[in-house]
């Protein structure tokens, strides 16, 4: 029968044995520093200068003074003297200094998760929710925090091939309302869906040419907000206009008028155009003939063109519309302006467009 047990080296009580209480106590000992091992710290090199009764330590490599040759071993304070135990492969022992459990693997101190095989390939794991067969990790958390180990940081969400999916789904009391990745292809595309059942792709990235393709267009608030930065699209808008058609001076009575009027402004860069036809001119009315009400005021780098069938012009030249906020002069190219008594009293039909850069 040997002297020591096999797991923690405690002595037996042999046959014949005198003074078989010192050896029960040794065994008592070992087992009071054993049983719910706590280490001081590990991987320590230098003894303490007043250890306490009971205190344990996990030795590193090269400890010294009256630890030294005790590489790797738990040293324990003990009736004045330092106790020395070999670890075995599975104990496990609270760290005091790293307020951590680790285990022992054989050759050193780690945590738990690194050191139990039942803890690898877990087939399913719940924090506060339960997993199952398909989702097999389950959290149930106000937030889920996924952070650097020093540097950077990657997500990855890996698909089978290029048929299957690879996404991210966002819901609303259970039910899909946006989704965002690889859905069904190679290329990057974010879709929404106001029941979970019927779901509208809104964007989609090409994986072959990296082209940016909205489902639905780029739709912008109706009255936008500019900014100041160069190369950024902060507008689109298309629309109608009431182009209205007048003398500068002194208003004209009475009449028959119809107009009409689009417009397209991307940025800052406005398209124009219009449609006016005169039944009736009325009567008075003096000055500049003028269209009014355009829906932008344009600043610089305009430029506009006019048909006018029925209608003379003074001076020499074709026609220009001279540009002053949102109002339009119309006269010659000389600079020679047209009258309104220059419009014919039985009809005139107008048309035309303009763009330029607005000034706001």
């Amino acid at each position: 029968m040997p002297d020591l047990s096999p797991r923690l080296g405690l002595p037996y009580l042999m046959p014949s044995q005198a003074q078989k209480h010192v050896t029960h106590n040794e065994a008592l000992r070992l087992l009071d520093s054993l049983v719910q091992l706590t280490l001081a710290g590990i991987g320590a090199l230098a003894p303490p200068l007043v250890p306490t009764e009971g205190e344990a330590w996990g030795l590193g490599d090269g400890p010294t003074g009256a630890w030294s040759g005790h590489d790797g071993e738990i040293a324990i304070w003990s009736d004045g003297a330092w106790a020395f135990l070999e670890p075995v492969a599975g104990w496990r022992a609270w760290d005091g200094g790293a307020a951590e459990l680790r285990v022992y693997d054989g050759a050193s101190w780690v945590l738990p998760l690194a050191a139990d095989p039942e803890l690898q390939n877990l087939p399913l794991l719940g924090i506060g929710a339960t997993a199952d067969s398909v989702n097999r990790l389950a959290v149930a958390s106000e937030a889920v925090l996924l952070s650097h180990a020093g540097a950077d940081h990657r997500l990855t969400v890996n698909k089978a091939g290029a048929g299957d999916t690879g996404s991210v789904l966002f819901q609303s009391g259970w039910s899909g309302r946006a989704e965002m990745g690889l859905a069904g292809s190679d290329d990057f595309s974010v879709k929404v869906s106001a029941d979970g059942g019927t779901w509208r792709e809104g964007l989609r990235i090409d994986a072959a040419s990296g082209a940016l393709l909205p489902a639905a267009g780029l739709r912008f608030p109706a009255v936008p907000a500019p900014v100041a930065e160069a190369n950024t699209l902060d507008c689109y808008a298309e629309g109608s206009w009431s182009p209205g058609l007048s003398a500068a001076t002194s208003a004209p009575s009475g009449g028959s008028i119809t107009a009409s009027g689009s417009f397209v402004k991307i940025g800052r860069m406005v398209w124009l155009s219009f449609e006016i036809t005169v039944a009736d001119k009325g009567s008075g009315g003096a000055g500049t003939l003028q269209i009014t009400g355009l829906p932008f005021a344009l600043g610089s780098g305009w430029s506009a063109a006019l048909s006018h069938p029925g209608l003379s012009l003074p001076g020499s030249g074709g026609p220009l519309l001279s540009l002053s906020g949102t109002t339009a002069l119309i006269g010659a190219s000389d600079g020679t302006p047209l009258d309104w008594s220059a419009v014919p009293s039985g009809g005139l039909s107008l048309s035309g467009s303009a763009g330029g850069l607005a000034l706001d």
